[in-house]
């Protein structure tokens, strides 16, 4: 999380938030009473909808979720009678419109979306401060730059992943990266030089052309 920008974060939240909605108002719709103003029908085709917008929403949710310290994986269990088999690791976010088979309530997922939105709310203001901070742009960019061989290895087929978390990738990367950040450093400060000096020679102008 410390690498997102205020506005990464604020994406985030929005996110997050639109789909916790979702899931209270399909959650409503699922098992609120049966006084409900919507028609049969009506209400059959507004799930329909609620349930689609959930799943195209899935993917960018359940990465949100994962960068978090909240992300619903549970151990369930099938009843006995089809078969009473445990899953250790079930992803109740992946498979969140399959929950009833395993007694589990929707409540929970929104609990666990509403504890994530929470997570990167504590985030906004040291995400103002990282993204308005030069020297953490310069540390990104030094990250991207180390990264780059990695990417051309996964761009050719190569298990990338693997070759980075291997012990001579860690140490590429924590040399690599000291040596991009201390380039970057001073092409930042040699750009800071010139700068000043453009100013200082603009302010000599003014003072020749009006003193």
């Amino acid at each position: 999380m410390s690498r997102l920008t205020i506005f990464a974060c604020m994406e985030r939240i929005r996110n997050l938030s639109v789909f916790m909605s979702l899931l209270k108002r399909y959650s409503s719709g699922l098992y609120g009473t049966t006084d409900s103003l919507l028609s049969v029908e009506d209400e059959r085709m507004d799930q329909d909808h609620l349930r689609e917008r959930i799943n195209r929403l899935l993917p960018k949710v359940s990465k949100f979720m994962r960068e978090t310290k909240y992300y619903p994986i549970l151990a369930v269990q099938e009843p006995p009678a089809v078969g009473g088999r445990i899953w250790p690791h079930y992803d109740a976010i992946e498979n969140i419109f399959n929950l009833s088979q395993f007694d589990i309530p929707l409540q929970i997922v929104i609990d666990y979306v509403n504890r994530a939105i929470g997570y990167y709310y504590d985030d906004l203001i040291p995400s103002f401060f990282r993204t308005i901070n030069p020297f953490w742009w310069l540390w990104q960019l030094s990250i991207f730059i180390i990264r780059v061989p990695f990417l051309v290895l996964d761009w050719a087929g190569y298990d990338a992943a693997k070759i980075e978390q291997s012990s001579q990738g860690r140490m590429y990367k924590r040399v690599a990266g000291i040596l991009a950040f201390i380039a970057a450093l001073v092409a930042f400060l040699g750009s800071l030089a010139d700068i000043i000096n453009v100013l200082g020679l603009a302010q000599s102008l003014r003072e020749m052309l009006f003193n």
